[in-house]
């Protein structure tokens, strides 16, 4: 018996560009978010510490925290779906799945990073709301936050920079063996 083979080509910049789609609404909330939420922390410091000012930033905190938690899930379960490359298709092509694959290997320890400072975030709002933290434990609290913001805008900055686009030659391939 012998084999032949099948080739079905996909347009790599096809799918960059639904990817780059998709990232250019994501983007816009994660970047307003994170500076929503330094710029809350720079009204805070403006306020001289103000107890409303500061009842205000840690509400801020959560509220972009939590939706800063949504976003990183939306940008890392981003696939398209089998129909959006080819109408006939019923599942993605394995070389379309090896680049997602390259693309969740390139997440993977950003988005670790980037949830860490979530967490720490997060922790820090919760001790706050629940009266652990002392006028001292809050600036430095709120100054940590702000640090962890900043880091999280360097590592956006990474998670979005991703090109889908193999360099070799720009097409995405799928073969099947048939035996003949």
């Amino acid at each position: 018996m012998r084999k032949s083979k099948v080739s079905t080509k996909i347009d790599a910049d096809y799918v960059n560009q639904k990817y780059i789609k998709f990232l250019s609404s994501i983007s816009i909330e994660f970047r307003f978010s994170l500076n929503c939420l330094l710029s809350w922390i720079h009204l805070w410091r403006q306020s001289r510490f103000d107890h409303n000012a500061t009842l205000q930033a840690f509400e801020i905190v959560e509220q972009h925290t939590e939706l800063q938690t949504l976003l990183l899930e939306q940008l890392l379960n981003w696939r398209l779906a089998p129909y959006e490359i080819d109408p006939h298709a019923s599942s993605v092509s394995l070389n379309v799945d090896f680049h997602y694959q390259k693309l969740r290997k390139f997440q993977y320890s950003l988005a670790i990073e980037f949830k860490s400072c979530l967490n720490r975030t997060s922790h820090l709002t919760q001790l706050w709301r629940q009266g652990q933290l002392d006028r001292s434990a809050t600036i430095v609290a709120l100054k940590e936050i702000e640090q962890n913001a900043k880091r999280q805008s360097q590592l956006l900055e990474k998670l979005l920079n991703w090109d889908f686009a193999p360099h070799e030659d720009h097409e995405l391939s799928h073969e099947l063996s048939i035996k003949a």
